[in-house]
């Protein structure tokens, strides 16, 4: 009789251990998925998710009930052979042997498989709650008195489960709107490229030169400096150099926006394409000119190789120069 319950606590132990892990490890958008999909015990594991504290309570009891119950067993076994030193080194090994096989394994095995596992859990934790419910409700009655109750609902998930499920997503859409979604994260700062990468003209050049220019690098536009070759008056692509006349002059220039390094890509790509602008200027730390934001370079990250064309008159208050290879605000 005595192995056998032996061996019963060590089954609750490790249950309780594991299910804990795995409803706590559970989506609940993919239990709410489940049960859209009519998928068995789904209400009854979705029921357990929204509130924590009935599982986190059944399975806490469930565990520490096993624990206490394998120590007394173990203890008494020691004590019915007659050896003293017996029962310590039995207490220690049993101290190992239920961390091991009925803590870190089915922590690690339900944690790694729970949303495989969560619904097949559901009715074992719904009986085992029924069984302890007089032990749970007054361990739920001592804990509600000392740190009072609650809102236990899981209203939201983190970021990284939802990016995770629209990359999984059957539709096409899917992984289109999970790297939407990580624009948020990324700062312009991390993908603008360096001043010097883009090609520069001048006022006064001709506008022959300038679409070669275009032509030869391989840009939509190039920046365009004053006369002094230092101030910067803003960018011209193919569309704004039909508006010049055979020298590029005030016409055929468009201005430029300016963004922060620390500016997330959804806003930047936002307000380049409220401007129309291909590009914008980012400001560094020190409210100088760090490099330059394309918004090609952002839809490309999304889209594959697309192209812009700026229609749009951008006023700009700010001035650039360039002084030493190195470009200044003014």
């Amino acid at each position: 009789m005595m192995p056998l319950l032996f061996v019963l606590a060590v089954i609750l132990a490790t249950f309780s251990s594991g299910a804990e892990t795995a409803f706590s490890a559970a989506s609940r958008i993919r239990a709410l998925s489940r049960l859209r999909e009519g998928r068995k015990w789904a209400r009854l594991s979705l029921s357990f998710i929204e509130n924590p504290r009935r599982y986190l309570t059944t399975t806490l009891v469930g565990t520490n009930i096993g624990i206490v119950l394998a120590s007394i067993i173990t203890s008494r076994f020691a004590e019915g052979t007659g050896i003293s030193w017996l029962e310590p080194v039995l207490i220690v090994f049993l101290s190992f042997f239920m961390l091991i096989f009925a803590e870190m394994i089915p922590k690690h095995l339900m944690l790694v498989s729970r949303e495989a596992v969560v619904s097949n859990l559901s009715l074992p934790l719904l009986l085992l709650r029924a069984v302890l419910f007089p032990v749970i409700l007054i361990a739920d009655f001592l804990s509600t008195l000392i740190v009072g109750r609650r809102v236990d609902s899981r209203v939201f998930e983190s970021k990284s489960e939802i990016l995770g499920l629209l990359a999984d997503s059957s539709s096409d859409t899917g992984p289109i709107a999970e790297r939407i979604l990580r624009m948020n994260d990324v700062r312009i700062g991390n993908v603008m490229r360096k001043l010097k990468e883009i090609p520069v003209t001048r006022i006064g050049e001709t506008r022959n030169s300038v679409f070669e220019k275009l032509i030869d690098t391989g840009y939509p536009f190039v920046l365009v400096c004053e006369r002094d070759d230092e101030t910067l008056r803003g960018y011209t692509d193919g569309n704004s150099l039909l508006k010049s006349g055979n020298l590029l002059d005030g016409n055929g220039i468009e201005g430029i926006p300016y963004f922060e390094e620390g500016d997330d890509l959804i806003s930047v790509t936002a307000m380049l394409r409220k401007s129309a602008a291909p590009a914008g200027i980012v400001l560094g730390r020190t409210g100088q000119p760090a490099g330059i934001a394309i918004l090609d370079d952002i839809i490309d990250s999304l889209l594959g190789k697309t192209g812009t064309a700026s229609a749009l008159k951008v006023p700009s208050e700010r001035q650039i120069e360039w002084h030493d290879g190195k470009a200044v605000i003014r």
